[in-house]
């Protein structure tokens, strides 16, 4: 996910609930006085690195921060914030740090802030880094706010839909205290191929690209759905055996690679005519999905009259509870059906004399409803005439006729009925949102390449198949 991409909400977002794990100490600690060491060193890359992407303002010269009092350079990062300019406030604060002497816990402080600014201008890769600078500053001096960066890293993770991450840092934290700066788990190595090693952060990494190219291959999804299928991988691949097979599908893939370039099949025509086919369908779908997501353009208004003019679609359909008694002979069924009419326990008479072992001991009671778009009566299959028979019927009646199925003969009764029930808007919203979404999709994929045929004078001769004029046409559309 990108900065820029709208955050997944809560009720998107899988539960992880992250164990606290202590702080380490920093009073005596190689680890923290290094950590202190460095600090400024990486605060340095990491704005150096801010300022080249364009994600935060430049710093002021040397000179000038020099005759500024730290007490209006704190002031002006407080303003920042004020005015929601995070990332403005966030390089006002760096300024105020590098340019006053501070304890530990208090730059750990507003390390953390920092963090917080960068969250919400969507730079989390930053924020956690600086998350994780406070918490290294911090150690165990101040436990609310190892609490509040534990919440925010695992914020920050989710928003990049980093869940893999994420599940080896909830592991981290739950893990007993040691006297490891982190966590090796993701320098573990999964796999060799030659000199050259897979850890489990390369597999992490490679199984994000796989998911992402997925994502992207699927023309116009909303960040919430492109975000569900991320959640859908995290939970498809933690378990350790799909883990090890999606692994082995990737190391043998790497192999391949390998012995084919070795064998030179990069260099034969038949990879290059492929080559050119497949450069040709990714550089076509690219464009399309760009242009769609560029023009189809979804808005409330458009989904509420999506709604109001198909209203009948979102119905809870009228449904049937159906009972049978099926025997062997058309006599024994008009035998049985007579009986049925003549005021008879329709459920006793199944029990006595039904074939359906799996239905007579419930009176005949078919357990699946009929809905009328059913393509078949469950228990008896197809049947267009006792379909049509049971809907022009109340409930209780039963058929005055009986019917004949590859399963027998059959006496029917319409136990139940019930009306459609029309769904309100907020109901139905989200699935009426994703029907006007794809049909926009469909028609502005349709419009735009009309405009390219157009645009390259395209010609299309269907009738050359011996097709008439009408199925030309209906090809075209299609």
């Amino acid at each position: 996910m990108t900065p820029n991409q709208p955050p997944v909400s809560p009720d998107q977002a899988p539960e992880f609930r992250l164990p606290q794990r202590r702080a380490r100490k920093t009073g005596g600690s190689p680890a923290g006085k290094v950590a202190c060491a460095l600090l400024a060193v990486v605060i340095g890359l990491q704005v150096w690195g801010l300022v080249r992407s364009g994600t935060v303002v430049q710093e002021a010269p040397r000179e000038a921060l020099g005759k500024i009092p730290s007490g209006d350079l704190q002031a002006t990062a407080m303003k920042l914030e004020d005015r929601n300019l995070p990332l403005a406030g966030a390089d006002a604060w760096r300024q105020y740090m590098n340019g006053t002497s501070l304890e530990p816990l208090e730059q750990a402080k507003i390390l953390y802030r920092i963090g917080k600014l960068l969250l919400q201008s969507g730079q989390y890769e930053y924020a956690v880094a600086n998350f994780y600078l406070a918490e290294r500053l911090a150690g165990d001096a101040d436990d609310t706010l190892s609490r509040q960066i534990a919440m925010h890293v695992r914020e920050c993770l989710q928003r990049m839909g980093r869940y893999a991450e994420l599940t080896r840092e909830m592991a981290d934290r739950a893990a007993p205290e040691s006297d490891a700066d982190t966590s090796l788990v993701g320098r573990q190595v999964v796999a060799q191929i030659g000199k050259d090693k897979i850890t489990v952060a390369d597999f992490d990494r490679m199984l994000r690209d796989e998911v992402e190219a997925s994502i992207n291959a699927q023309v116009g999804l909303s960040p919430a759905q492109a975000d569900e299928i991320r959640k859908q991988a995290s939970r498809q691949f933690a378990d350790s055996q799909a883990k090890a097979q999606l692994l082995h599908q990737m190391v043998a893939n790497r192999v391949l690679a390998a012995e084919a370039k070795q064998a030179q099949l990069d260099q034969s025509p038949d990879y290059r005519e492929r080559l050119t086919a497949f450069a040709d369908n990714l550089l076509a779908s690219m464009v399309m999905t760009e242009e769609v997501v560029t023009r189809a353009v979804v808005t409330p208004e458009d989904t509420q009259r999506f709604y109001e003019a198909n209203k009948d679609d979102y119905a809870e359909p009228a449904t049937l509870g159906l009972a049978h008694i099926v025997l062997d002979s058309e006599a024994e069924a008009r035998d049985v059906l007579a009986r049925a009419q003549d005021e008879g326990d329709f459920a006793e008479l199944a029990k006595q004399f039904s074939t359906d072992q799996r239905t007579k001991e419930n009176g005949g009671r078919i357990g699946q409803r009929l809905t009328k778009d059913a393509s078949g009566i469950p228990g008896l299959g197809q049947h267009s005439d006792l379909q049509a028979a049971v809907w022009a019927v109340a409930a209780g009646s039963v058929l005055s006729e009986v019917y004949n199925t590859d399963r027998g003969w059959h006496v029917v009764k319409v136990v139940e009925r019930t009306e459609p029930v029309q769904k309100s808007y907020e109901e139905v919203k989200g699935r009426v949102e994703r029907d006007v979404r794809e049909a926009r999709q469909h028609e502005v994929s349709r419009q735009y390449l009309q405009e390219l045929f157009d645009r390259h004078q395209v010609k299309l001769y269907p009738e050359a198949f011996g097709m008439t004029a009408k199925e030309s046409g209906e090809a075209t559309d299609q």
